[in-house]
């Protein structure tokens, strides 16, 4: 299980993409003892059989990046005619993925039936028209509409949300072209559940937690009615922007990742300024009249107290502007 933009990214800059090869390595001169040795001492480890990661660099990488790898080491095992799918071609398109298994390279075959999973592959058939593939990096991928509607006819609600929230908020994609997809699937396995979570997938989620935090209230039953809202003070000014809003009730909802108090993200700020700034920020919101609720990633585990939390606010909220 993996998420992208949260914990997984930092570390994948030093490693490569590609893993050390048994041809490769004979090549070069390395005997099988040697890589046999390796292994046993745990200083390669093997991604599949046949390819190896320094141990350093099996540290050093990410969920995410030990997949880019496999899905390089994979390809070349696998017969023609497959283009890259599901999660990974989320993966080569960059998209963020959530609460999915990355231990297997996901490709289709363009075949009406069939499919199997292997210890590394899992290969799925379905026609795929040309206009549903590009290229990418030299791998044949599946758009990134047919991609989405991939998996959200495969994967639980919550994770193929967070994909689907990604890929709406991208330049020149459009609800109407997953619809499309959907539509093309015709009675394929789940494609009422792809449906419905391209009916709930919102561009205005910003990030892994936002998208998870808003699959998370729906079903709760505390929707917020606005997204990414700007809020201004009494006198015009507007303070920020806020994550949730339920306008009714004066209550502003904000995820925090975290991830704006990075020192990569801050340039030349100072962390403890940045949360100063936050701290004056979320002060102005209170005295032009909202409540606030903050919660974080341990948060979404325990739903029943963000629920509580929200509820408690909105009571007051109400209270407050009678």
């Amino acid at each position: 299980m993996t998420e992208i933009g949260a914990r997984t990214t930092a570390a994948e800059a030093p490693v490569r993409p590609f893993a050390m090869t048994r041809p490769s390595l004979l090549a070069q001169g390395t005997s099988d003892r040697r890589i046999q040795q390796q292994l046993a001492r745990r200083e390669w480890i093997a991604v599949r059989p046949g390819a190896y990661l320094t141990a350093a660099e099996r540290a050093a990488s990410s969920d995410v990046h030990r997949h880019r790898v496999l899905l390089r080491a994979t390809l070349p095992k696998l017969a023609g005619g497959v283009v890259v799918s599901h999660v990974s071609a989320a993966i080569v398109h960059g998209l963020p993925v959530w609460g999915v298994p990355l231990d297997r390279v996901h490709v289709v075959r363009p075949r009406p039936s069939g499919g199997h999973r292997r210890p590394h592959t899992h290969i799925h058939m379905a026609l795929v028209p040309e206009s549903d593939v590009v290229v990418i990096d030299g791998l044949p991928v599946t758009s990134l509409s047919r991609t989405v509607v991939d998996l959200a006819c495969t994967v639980p609600f919550e994770s193929a949300v967070v994909t689907a929230d990604a890929v709406l908020a991208r330049p020149g994609v459009a609800r109407a072209d997953l619809l499309v997809q959907v539509a093309a699937a015709g009675n394929r396995r789940g494609v009422r559940a792809g449906a419905v979570v391209v009916a709930f997938a919102d561009r205005r989620s910003e990030s892994v937690g936002e998208s998870r935090s808003r699959v998370l209230l729906h079903r709760l039953g505390v929707m917020p009615d606005e997204l990414q809202r700007s809020i201004a003070d009494p006198f015009g000014r507007v303070i920020g922007r806020v994550d949730f809003l339920w306008s009714r009730e004066r209550v502003i909802g904000e995820f925090d990742g975290a991830v704006k108090y990075r020192r990569e993200l801050l340039g030349d700020r100072d962390p403890g300024d940045a949360v100063f700034a936050e701290k004056v920020r979320e002060d102005a919101l209170r005295d032009a009249g909202y409540e606030v609720v903050r919660w974080t990633w341990a948060d979404l585990g325990r739903p029943a107290e963000l629920a509580a939390r929200v509820r408690r606010a909105q009571i007051r909220g109400a209270s407050a502007s009678r």
